[in-house]
């Protein structure tokens, strides 16, 4: 309960981990006779990584690349040693290897992030680091002008993209780890990962933005709760000037939604904050310049982009279709992306992209009101992650329990009311947030069958987006100063209504399937959450006209 902080996955918890392959002894027993034909043809994959032809390794990475998304497939390869094989392809001596190989350490470690800690301590970062001046000599080279010449230019392009590529799957893998290993992130730094990285962002006009982007990501994940980068920051001011500019929306670039521009200036504001404690201007200009950002991604109409992907689902659908009757060998299928390339898997890419930038803008609106988060309610997070679990009467008390530490607690933040506060409060009422945000919190939508098989991220996507909205409402009615509630007594009384319903809205909801199940419920449990928090804030006014609900009863029938 309380406030919700959107941290990243190395920021929590986690049970002790042993080491990730240790469950692999007992894969074969356990394995139906599709799977294990699977594996029989994956293996040769395995013996083609060590290949002598190049164009084989590179193949066999990109394969390897897909296969990993199966469980039981992904497991009897790691058995077969395809950590050792991945790593050694990434000191490769073929530029398209070593892509591919990266594409494919990237692809495994998203499926599963506890392979991290075995990378870790098979020092992925000897691997990696090496890489690094060779990527400074590749990019340095695209900004290399040539004469006007067909053939040179030709193979000048054919160059930059293996430059590109390289360099956006090395900066993957790091971003990935920086994401679940702590370690890696602290290792890191003693590359000069930085100055690495600002070297992309300060060319964003000569480089591919998605390039530009994925380092951005990389370094905003770096930066985070991470007090040893400052030092990086202050040895070099002009940092955090390059920064600003993109983020104050100085770069016309960084404010195309088309080309998801919009998502480096969000997240060149979101570095910015992480070091909020170094910078030279003030903080008030600093939220001016976040919540601007905020407001302008909150404008995207997602009820237009899921129209457009309905549609996109039916003609990914089709062409499958078309694929299938061309393709003799369907295993090969299996090993290959068919839609890669194609106008439709672009255009859906550039939906989900889009997807992504607002997920991240509610990520940073809620963190930054619960920037004063008191440390105890962050133990408490600790604790739930490593695993406690309690009956229902258990969680209840410990719900009401928590309720009354954070009355207490707000008591006495509005003892010591800081500036911090009205400057929040005064850009989210200004840029019209909290309407904003409403419009996502009700984002309910029945898909087909074609776009949850074709489109199925796009829709884990928008039950995110949904439930980050609610957070960082949640977030906001905490932060909000006492005199919002009385300046706007029917709004409030109106959300009462709103949240009911919603939460009424969110328990009807039906599906046979886990996930979905499990979206639908944290929901309810952010929404519940959200409602206790607009019920202690107007509780503590003590206004009579403000009195929204007098028992528990009608939250409490949600936590059933």
């Amino acid at each position: 309960m309380g406030k919700v902080n959107n941290k990243k996955l190395k920021r929590r918890k986690r049970p002790t981990a042993t080491n990730p392959l240790s469950v692999l002894n007992s894969v074969d027993s356990s394995l139906d006779d599709n799977i294990q034909e699977k594996i029989t043809d994956a293996l040769p994959l395995i013996e083609k990584l060590s290949s002598t032809d190049a164009n084989e390794r590179a193949w066999a990475a990109a394969g390897v690349s897909n296969l990993v998304h199966n469980d039981e497939t992904r497991k009897y390869l790691l058995k077969n040693n395809l950590l050792g094989k991945l790593m050694n392809g990434l000191s490769d001596p073929t530029n398209e290897v070593v892509i591919e190989t990266a594409g494919a350490l990237r692809n495994l470690i998203n499926v599963d992030n506890t392979i991290c800690l075995e990378l870790y301590n098979r020092n992925i970062l000897g691997s990696i680091t090496p890489l690094l001046p060779k990527i400074n000599t590749l990019i340095s080279n695209t900004l290399i002008p040539i004469d006007n010449n067909d053939k040179d230019i030709k193979t000048k392009k054919f160059e930059n993209k293996i430059a590109y590529d390289y360099s956006e799957q090395i900066i993957n893998i790091i971003w990935t780890m920086s994401e679940t290993s702590e370690k890696f992130t602290k290792s890191i730094l003693s590359c000069n990962i930085v100055q690495f990285l600002m070297e992309f962002i300060k060319s964003l006009d000569k480089l591919p933005l998605n390039l530009v982007n994925v380092s951005a990501q990389c370094l905003n994940t770096i930066t985070e709760e991470n007090e040893d980068v400052y030092q990086y920051f202050t040895a070099t001011p002009d940092f955090i000037n390059i920064l600003k500019t993109i983020a104050s929306g100085q770069i016309p670039i960084a404010n195309d939604w088309e080309n998801n521009g919009i998502l480096l200036k969000l997240l060149c504001s979101n570095i910015l904050y992480n070091i909020r404690s170094i910078i030279s201007f003030s903080m008030d200009e600093l939220y001016s310049i976040i919540f601007n950002i905020i407001s302008s991604c909150l404008e995207y109409k997602t009820s237009e982009s899921i129209k457009e992907m309905i549609t996109l689902a039916e003609k990914m659908k089709i062409e499958e279709q078309k694929i299938v009757q061309k393709t003799k060998d369907l295993k090969n299928k299996e090993l290959i992306d068919m839609n890669e390339g194609k106008p439709t898997y672009e255009r859906a890419k550039v939906l989900e992209s889009h997807l992504t930038t607002i997920q991240l803008s509610l990520e940073i609106l809620a963190n930054v009101c619960s920037e004063d988060l008191n440390d105890g309610m962050n133990n408490e997070e600790e604790m739930m992650d490593e695993g406690m679990e309690m009956d229902e009467q258990d969680e209840e008390n410990a719900f009401l329990e928590e309720m009354d530490r954070i009355n207490e607690m707000q008591d006495a933040n509005d003892a010591n009311d800081n500036n911090a506060t009205d400057e929040r409060s005064k850009y989210i009422i200004n840029n019209g947030i909290i309407g904003k945000i409403i419009s996502y919190c009700e984002n309910f939508y029945e898909y087909n069958d074609d776009v949850k098989n074709y489109a199925s991220s796009y829709v884990n996507n928008t039950n995110i987006i949904q439930l980050r909205s609610i957070n960082a409402l949640n977030n906001i009615l905490m932060m909000m100063p006492k005199e919002w509630y009385v300046n706007n007594i029917n709004d409030v009384k109106n959300m009462w209504g709103w949240l009911y319903g919603l939460a009424g809205k969110a328990s009807g909801l039906l599906s046979n399937n886990k996930e979905e199940k499990k979206n639908i419920n944290d929901i309810i449990e952010s929404i519940v959450n959200t409602m206790w928090s607009l019920v202690r804030a107007v509780d503590s006014l003590n206004m009579n006209e403000l009195k929204i609900v007098s028992k528990t009863n009608e939250l409490m029938m949600f936590m059933i």
